[in-house]
C-alpha cells in the first residue's frame, strides 16, 4: 500500500512539473532576465513548450534582442501583446527549431538584416502578428535585407492573417527577404504588406529592390490572398520582387505600390519577374501601380529574359510607366513565348516619350506572345496605345481591343503596334474607337500601325470599325514595305 501511494504522489508530482515547464507565464514587461520575464521563460521554457502572457503584460520592451534556438510557442492570446524592440536591436533571432509565434506586435526592431525576426535552419509560422516599423539598415548583400522579416538559409516561414507594415530595408524586402535557397520556403497566406520600402530616402538604395516581398536566387514562394498597398522600392518591385525560383501570385491585390528606377530595365511598379517563373492565378488584382522613374517600364508587371510568365484570368488596371509597358513590360529572348488567357488590361499608360510604348503592353527582343481571349481597352501611350510588339511573333485571338489612344508625334498605332516582327489577328478579335492623334508625322493607324518590316496577318471576318486617324489609316497603317495578307 504504501509503495502505491508513494507511486501515485510521484507521477503527480511528475505532471505537475511537466503542466509547469510547458506552460511558462510571462508577468513583467521589463528584460532584466529576472523570473518572469520574456527573455528568462525563452530560456526557460524546455523544447516544445508555449509562453503565455498575463493580461497585465501588454507591452514588452526589450534591450537587446531575444534568441531563439529550439521549438516553441510564443502566444499573445486575443490581447496581442507588443514586444517593442525600442530600436536596442532586432526582436527575434531564431537559429534552430520548431517556432510560432500568435498574436503579437513586433516593433521597434532594428538589425543589419531582419530588422523584427532572423530566421536560419528553423521552421517558423507567424500567426495573426502584426509586423510594424521595423528597419534593416547595414548595405551590401545580403545585409540591408528584410525589413520585417530575414528568411535566410535553411529556414521555412509561414505567416497567416499577419500584417507586415511601416518596415525599411536599405538593400530590399522591405516586408520579407527570403534567401533561403532552392525549394519552396515561404508560404504567405492573407498577409497585408502596408506601406513597407526598399531603398527609398531616408532608407539608402543598395539597390533597393521588393518594396514588400524580395526572393534572392532561386527560392519559390506561394502568395495565398491577402493584399500588398502603397510599398515602394528605389528600383524594382515596388511590391513584389522574383529572383530565378518561381513565385505565385492567387487572389492578391497589389495596388498603389511604386518602383522608382530610373532605367529602362527597372521598374514592375507591382512586381518584378528577375528571370524566374512568376505565375499570377485568377482573382488576383493588380492596380494603380506605378513604375515612376525616368525610364521605368512594367507599371504593372515587368518581367525580364529568361523569365516566363503565366497570368490567366484577371484584370491589370490603371497602371502607369514612364518608358513602356504601362500594364507589362516583357524583356525578351527568341525562342520564348508568353501566352495570356482570358487577360484585361484596362485604362493602363505610358507617360513619357522615350519611347513611350506599348500603353497595355510591351514587348522587347525576339520573343513571341499569344494573346487569347480577354480585353485591352481605354489605355494610353505615345505609340502602341494597346498592344506593342518587337521583332517576334504576336497572336491576338478573341480579344476585344477598343478605346486605345496612341498620341506620341513619332507614329501611332492605337490599338495594335507592330514594329518589325509578326503580327497575326484572328476573325474573332473586335478591333473598334481606337484612336492615333497626335500632329505630323504621327496619328496613323487607328487600329493598327505596322511598322518598316513588319508582316501582317489578318483573318478573314476581322472586324475592324470606328478606329480613328488624325493624319493617316484610321483602320490600317503599312508601312512594313512587305506584303500585307488578308485572308
Amino acid at each position: 500500500m504504501k509503495n502505491k501511494t508513494t507511486l501515485v504522489i510521484a507521477f503527480a508530482i511528475t505532471l505537475l512539473m511537466s503542466l509547469n515547464s510547458f506552460a511558462q507565464l510571462v508577468t513583467s514587461g521589463a528584460d532584466d532576465g529576472t523570473d518572469g520575464t520574456l527573455r528568462n521563460e525563452i530560456a526557460d521554457t524546455p523544447p516544445g513548450g508555449t509562453i503565455t502572457f498575463t493580461p497585465a503584460v501588454t507591452t514588452v520592451t526589450l534591450n537587446g534582442e531575444l534568441l531563439i534556438d529550439k521549438s516553441l510557442t510564443i502566444d499573445g492570446a486575443a490581447a496581442t501583446v507588443t514586444i517593442d524592440a525600442n530600436f536596442n536591436g532586432r526582436v527575434f533571432n531564431i537559429t534552430a527549431g520548431t517556432v510560432e509565434l500568435n498574436n503579437l506586435t513586433l516593433t521597434n526592431g532594428v538589425a543589419p538584416d531582419g530588422g523584427a525576426i532572423l530566421m536560419s535552419n528553423a521552421v517558423v509560422t507567424v500567426n495573426d502578428c502584426i509586423i510594424t516599423n521595423n528597419v534593416a539598415n547595414a548595405t551590401g548583400n545580403p545585409a540591408g535585407s528584410g525589413g520585417g522579416i530575414f528568411n535566410d538559409v535553411g529556414g521555412i516561414l509561414t505567416v497567416n492573417d499577419t500584417e507586415i507594415s511601416f518596415n525599411t530595408a536599405n538593400r530590399a524586402g522591405g516586408g520579407i527577404e527570403d534567401k533561403t535557397g532552392a525549394g519552396l520556403s515561404t508560404v504567405l497566406n492573407n498577409v497585408n504588406f502596408i506601406s513597407n520600402n526598399a531603398g527609398v530616402s531616408p532608407a539608402i538604395a543598395a539597390p533597393g529592390r521588393g518594396g514588400a516581398l524580395h526572393v534572392s536566387s532561386n527560392g519559390s514562394v506561394m502568395v495565398n490572398g491577402g493584399s500588398a498597398t502603397a510599398n515602394i522600392a528605389a528600383s524594382e518591385g515596388g511590391a513584389l520582387w522574383n529572383g530565378f525560383g518561381t513565385m505565385t501570385v492567387d487572389g492578391m491585390v497589389i495596388a498603389g505600390n511604386d518602383a522608382q528606377g530610373p532605367g529602362g530595365d527597372e521598374g514592375g511598379g507591382g512586381i518584378f519577374n528577375n528571370g524566374g517563373n512568376l505565375v499570377v492565378l485568377p482573382g488576383t488584382v493588380i492596380t494603380n501601380n506605378t513604375a515612376s522613374g525616368a525610364l521605368g517600364s512594367g507599371g504593372g508587371i515587368f518581367t525580364l529574359t529568361p523569365g516566363t510568365l503565366t497570368i490567366d484570368g484577371l484584370t491589370i488596371e490603371n497602371n502607369t510607366a514612364n518608358r513602356a509597358g504601362g500594364g507589362i513590360e516583357i524583356n525578351s529572348s527568341a525562342g520564348e513565348v508568353y501566352t495570356f488567357n482570358n487577360v484585361n488590361l484596362n485604362a493602363n499608360s505610358v507617360n513619357g516619350p522615350a519611347p513611350g510604348n506599348g500603353g497595355g503592353l510591351h514587348i522587347s527582343g525576339a520573343g513571341d506572345v499569344v494573346y487569347n481571349g480577354g480585353s485591352v481597352t481605354n489605355n494610353t501611350a505615345f505609340e502602341g496605345g494597346g498592344l506593342w510588339n518587337s521583332v517576334g511573333v504576336m497572336s491576338v485571338n478573341g480579344t476585344t481591343i477598343t478605346g486605345n489612344i496612341a498620341n506620341g508625334d513619332a507614329t501611332g498605332g492605337g490599338g495594335l503596334f507592330n514594329n518589325g516582327g509578326t503580327l497575326n489577328v484572328d476573325a474573332a478579335t473586335t478591333l473598334t474607337g481606337n484612336t492615333a492623334m497626335a500632329a505630323t508625322p504621327g496619328g496613323r493607324g487607328g487600329g493598327i500601325f505596322n511598322n518598316t518590316g513588319g508582316s501582317l496577318n489578318l483573318a478573314s471576318g476581322l472586324v475592324i470599325s470606328g478606329n480613328y486617324a488624325s493624319r493617316a489609316g484610321g483602320a490600317i497603317e503599312d508601312s512594313s514595305g512587305l506584303t500585307l495578307t488578308l485572308d
